[in-house]
């Protein structure tokens, strides 16, 4: 009866370990909105050429990192919204605002309108004229 008892506390022991140093749970992001604050858009570009500018945007502790974004396109209008992840751990408590680079390529002449999803407040609006 010994012996079983030692077999199952040494099964017990390994089971927890293997849980417990799981590399997935270090990383266990959230995914959530992460509001945009400003958005450095050149006013003209050309149609066909890549347009690289920065977006500025809020996580909400200082395990918050750029996750993804989303672009919605209706017309020439592009409804953009940025997605952060939070690492778990200690984390400072402050609102850092991150700096991620954002792509786009115009396929058409004319005005562009950029809405950059800033959360509750809105909408930060941003236009650019494509020759």
């Amino acid at each position: 009866m010994n012996d079983k008892f030692l077999l199952f506390i040494s099964i017990l022991f390994i089971a927890t370990i293997n849980l417990s140093c799981d590399k997935q749970d270090d990383l266990k992001p959230r995914g959530s909105l992460s509001p945009i604050v400003d958005a450095e858009l050149p006013t003209v570009g050309n149609v066909g050429q890549e347009i690289n500018f920065i977006v500025s945007h809020a996580v909400f502790n200082g395990c918050g990192y750029y996750s993804s974004q989303e672009t919605t396109q209706i017309g020439s209008t592009l409804i953009v919204t940025f997605y952060a992840q939070y690492r778990e751990g200690f984390c400072t408590m402050d609102i850092p605002i991150r700096k991620t680079n954002y792509k786009f390529i115009p396929t058409r002449t004319g005005t562009y309108i950029f809405k950059f999803n800033s959360g509750e407040t809105g909408y930060l609006t941003r236009t650019i004229l494509i020759d």
